[in-house]
């Protein structure tokens, strides 16, 4: 027994070392991959530090440009505004010009829109004209159709009433002929 409690012992004490030997490993290598990523994040900080030295540097020349830019088109615009002034002298005469022909426009155009409206007027005058006799035509029809109505039953009420005189003259007949 003794020597199986010593056995066991050493086996037990043979585990704890390879134990002991693999939590150091994961130590190492935790280590390693903190390192690793520490090293990652310098990297990529350095690399944004950079990029925005070289916006800060590419905005800098974009103002000096634009600024350029600037006095050129100011140039531009005062060289511009001479040649504007002129050519505002030839569109006043031009714009006087339109503005006769665009009167002459408006005149023309209001006359043909009353001959348009008179038309219009025609046209509907006419409409209205066909629509009655349509309307009388109807009514004229709706009354004859009344009459012939009325007419047909007086007729029917003529024919009953002989109808049944004659019956009456038939049985009368009838009887006599039986005495």
């Amino acid at each position: 027994a003794k020597r199986a409690g010593e056995e066991k012992a050493a086996a037990a004490l043979r585990q704890a070392e390879e134990d002991k030997v693999a939590a150091q490993q994961a130590e190492v290598e935790a280590v390693k991959r903190k390192a690793g990523e520490d090293e990652e994040a310098a990297t990529k900080a350095a690399a944004a530090e950079k990029a925005a030295a070289s916006k800060a540097a590419a905005l800098e020349k974009a103002g000096e440009e634009e600024e350029a830019a600037r006095k050129v088109a100011q140039e531009a615009a005062s060289k511009k505004a001479g040649e504007d002034a002129a050519a505002k002298r030839a569109g006043e005469e031009k714009a006087a010009a339109a503005l006769r022909q665009a009167e002459e426009d408006k005149v023309a155009a209001q006359q043909a829109e009353v001959e348009a409206v008179k038309r219009k007027a025609g046209e509907d005058e006419e409409a209205a004209t066909k629509a009655a006799a349509a309307e009388k035509a109807a009514a004229s029809k709706a009354a004859a159709l009344e009459k012939a109505g009325e007419e047909e039953e007086a007729a029917r009420k003529v024919a009953q009433e002989a109808a049944s005189k004659k019956a009456g003259e038939d049985a009368a007949a009838k009887r006599a002929g039986e005495e």
